[in-house]
Formats: structure tokens, C-alpha cells, sequence
């Protein structure tokens, strides 16, 4: 098997309303979107989502990368996933500091080979299946006004999500609102905060004090990313597991983070780590050393991301908690032809078509698509 053409999108799909937390807010995707073609037509499809203020990638770093890489990969054969990972992990030297670039590029590669050979993508890695089906979590922004919030709990209620993760600021009122959550959604429902670095190690201590009694199941990333003495001192004195998001990536990087055990868990971004292989390795290594794991998302991932960590949760089965597959609840568009998000009760079937079981809607590609990069025949 030889690659024909190599294409790279830029991607930005409307939101239906905008969304923020303490590091951004947006309005619309952002995603790099490679479409690869073998020798005989068969098509995969990959998504990288560069986030700056996570691994310090910026789109037209990573666009460029994504560049370089697939020059590289127009030159290589493979058949089988053995030559394939071989591959990979020669092209991963080159695209370590650009994951969003390499995410990219593997997931598309990975997309065709399980197309190519008929499966799908969870099967080329040779693990049991899970078969508790994966259940998601809502994602509630942050709101600086009760209505919206009432909105959101709305349809939580309305789709009856048992997992709730909040975005929090500095701000006092967040702990109004999350007093508001509990007492609405009832004491069954687990609730989480995540405050994207908005905390000092003063104000966590007093935020974990405030919030006692409303039975928060965890807090991710109190503290500012490259700050791992504070994170490694809340996650000490704190009564509820601290997990580690942007922190992940800072310092000496992931290796690193989970030798040192900073925190109780980490937030696992299939993108930011690198693709899905890297999240996989990176995956056990938390696991062997007692961390506690849940696979994120980064908000306006498309069907592809998404669907790439519904896989992963098929051969993952101690998935603390699961985000993302939200399509239809923020998009105004999506590239699949088929909705992948989750529906009541988070829950969303295992897909086993060819591939990430994704058809990508050409129309919708190129309407928010623009294609920065051909290359091939």
C-alpha cells in the first residue's frame, strides 16, 4: 500500500453559541482535517485540534508541520499495522512538539489502513472490547448569567446525564451556581469542576472549603499550567482527587508528570498527546503508576476526534470519565453524514463500521473547510 495524495484542511464549523472557560472562549471549530488516498481509492480521514494555550501549537505552526510530515509519508509502503507503527514512530520525532500536526496525520493513516482492511480502527490494536457502552459527560461553560444556566440544566435533566463537568473562574458566584447544580439536578447526579489554572493555591483552599458539602467528585487544573509545585501541594491537602489537564503538557511533559505523580488523575486529550497511539502508551503508563484517567475532548472537535475516542473507549474499559461526541448540541454542521453524539443518558452505541465509522459529508468540508495543502497525483 502506497499513499496517493496527501490534502490538509483548515476546518472552522460555526458553534450554535459561543463557549468559555478561564483560558478562551470561542465561537466556531478550529481543527486541521488530513485526508489521505492509497493507490487503490480507499480514503481515511484524521482531525488534529491545536490549542496554544495547552501545548503552545498554533494552527499555522502545526498546519506547517502537517506539511512536512506528509511530504515525508508520500515515500513510504506499508500493508500491514506492524509497518505502519514503524513508520509512525520514526515520523513522531518530527511532529513531538506539534501533536495537533501528528494527530492529524496518524488518525487519517489509521482511518485507512482499518478501511483497507475492513474493520474497525479499535480492531488493528488487538485488545478486548469493552462492552459496558461508553457514557458521556455534559460540559456546562461558564455562565455569568442564571438563565443560561437554567437552560443547560434543562437539558441535562432532558437527556437525564448522570456525569456533569463545570467550568469555573476566580469568581464567587461559581459557587452559587454549583449550589444551584446540586440542588437541581439532585444528589445522584456526579458533578466536577474544572477551573483551566484560574486558582492560586490560596484561593483553591478556599474554593474546596466553600464547595464542602456539595459532594464535587473531582477538580481539575486549579492551578496555572506550569506551576507543578502548587499543583502537587493542592492535590496534598485537598479531600477530593485534583486532576491534571494543561499541566500535562508543562514542565518536562507527560513522561515526566506521571513519574513525579503530581496530582491524583489526568484529563487525556487524544490531540493533544499526539494521536491516539501516544494517549494509548501514555494511557498504561498513568494507570501503572496509580493515576487516575479520563479521556477529554477540546470543545468543537468534530466527528472525527470524537469518534476516534469513542474507539478508544471500546479498548479502554477504566475510563473515569468521558467527554466530547457533542455534535449536535453545538455544531452547526458536522462533517459526518451520520450524528455520532451521545443521547440519553450519555450513552452512545459502539460503532463497528470500517474505520473511525465516520462517512465525511464532502459538501460540509468544503463549505468550512479550506484546503491549505495538496500533495501526490
Amino acid at each position: 500500500m502506497h499513499i496517493r495524495t496527501v490534502r490538509l484542511y483548515q476546518l472552522n464549523i460555526p458553534f450554535t453559541r459561543n463557549v468559555s472557560h478561564s483560558l478562551f472562549s470561542r465561537n466556531s471549530t478550529d481543527s486541521l482535517i488530513i485526508e489521505i488516498t492509497d493507490e487503490k481509492g480507499t480514503t481515511g480521514y484524521g482531525e488534529g485540534a491545536p490549542r496554544d494555550y495547552v501545548t503552545g501549537e498554533t494552527m499555522a505552526a502545526a498546519g506547517k508541520q502537517a506539511q512536512v510530515l506528509a511530504g515525508v509519508l508520500l515515500t513510504e509502503r506499508f500493508d500491514s499495522f506492524d509497518t505502519l507503527l514503524g513508520i509512525l514512530k520514526e515520523m513522531q520525532t518530527m511532529g513531538i512538539h506539534q501533536p495537533a500536526a501528528f494527530c492529524a496525520l496518524e488518525t487519517a493513516l489509521l482511518d485507512l489502513l482499518s478501511c483497507r482492511h475492513k474493520i474497525p480502527a479499535w480492531q488493528l490494536f488487538n485488545r478486548p472490547r469493552n462492552e459496558t457502552p461508553p457514557v458521556y459527560s455534559a460540559v456546562i461553560p461558564i455562565m455569568s448569567e442564571r438563565q443560561g444556566l437554567t437552560q443547560m440544566v434543562g437539558l441535562i435533566r432532558s437527556l437525564a446525564l448522570t456525569q456533569v463537568k463545570v467550568k469555573v473562574s476566580n469568581d464567587l458566584s461559581d459557587i452559587g451556581h454549583l449550589k444551584f447544580l446540586r440542588d437541581t439536578l439532585g444528589p445522584r447526579v456526579d458533578i466536577r469542576v474544572d477551573a483551566n489554572g484560574a486558582f492560586d493555591v490560596e484561593s483553591t483552599e478556599s474554593f474546596l472549603k466553600k464547595s464542602r458539602g456539595l459532594n464535587i467528585s473531582s477538580l481539575e487544573q486549579p492551578v496555572p499550567k506550569d506551576d507543578l509545585m502548587a499543583l502537587s501541594h493542592v492535590a496534598k491537602i485537598s479531600d477530593i482527587p485534583i486532576i491534571a489537564d494543561e499541566s500535562f503538557y508543562a514542565g518536562q511533559g507527560p513522561d515526566d508528570f506521571i513519574r513525579n505523580r503530581y496530582c491524583h488523575g489526568i484529563n487525556f486529550r487524544i490531540s493533544s498527546c499526539g494521536g491516539f497511539i501516544n494517549t494509548l502508551h501514555l494511557w498504561e503508563l498513568a494507570r501503572a503508576a496509580g493515576l487516575r484517567c479520563q479521556l477529554g475532548a477540546h470543545v468543537g472537535e468534530t466527528a472525527l476526534l470524537s469518534m476516534a475516542g469513542r474507539h478508544f473507549s471500546t479498548i479502554c474499559s477504566d475510563v473515569y470519565h468521558l467527554e466530547g461526541s457533542i455534535s449536535k448540541y453545538l455544531l452547526k454542521a458536522d462533517l459526518g453524514l451520520k450524528d455520532i453524539s451521545f443521547g440519553k443518558g450519555g450513552v452512545a452505541p459502539p460503532n463497528d463500521a470500517y474505520g473511525w465509522g465516520v462517512s465525511v459529508a464532502e459538501k460540509i468540508l468544503k463549505e468550512y473547510g479550506r484546503l491549505v495543502f495538496s500533495a501526490g497525483d
